[in-house]
């Protein structure tokens, strides 16, 4: 079991029309994982409370379709992936995190010492 907490800086730019504003905002989650690990292969998932402030990424999206959001959300983020183990310091990772709102999938390498 896990618990993890921490602060995230998003800075989102978008085309013409929308230049005028800023579109950086600042958020924080917290919440329970699990981890678990056979061999070489890792498994996790998390469930993380978000909270963002000044997040006008939502007000972008609104424009573009038929649900409007506000400024500043709550939202539940869900995180989970595997890992494989190379050796003791390199692995690749492959993970998603999925919310109300999105979902973003994530391919990558970690350098552990």
């Amino acid at each position: 079991m896990t618990f993890e907490g921490g602060a995230q800086h998003l800075e989102a730019e978008f085309g013409a029309g929308y230049t005028d504003r800023n579109y950086d905002s600042w958020s924080y989650y917290v919440g329970p994982g699990i981890r678990a690990r056979a061999g070489r292969f890792e498994a996790y998932g998390k469930l993380l409370f978000m909270s963002s402030e000044g997040d006008y990424t939502r007000e972008y999206l609104s424009h573009h379709t038929t649900v409007h959001r506000g400024v500043d959300q709550d939202r539940w983020l869900f995180t989970s992936g595997v890992i494989f183990h190379l050796n003791d310091v390199l692995a690749f990772k492959a993970g998603a995190e999925i919310n109300e709102f999105d979902t973003a999938l994530s391919l990558g390498a970690r350098f552990q010492y």
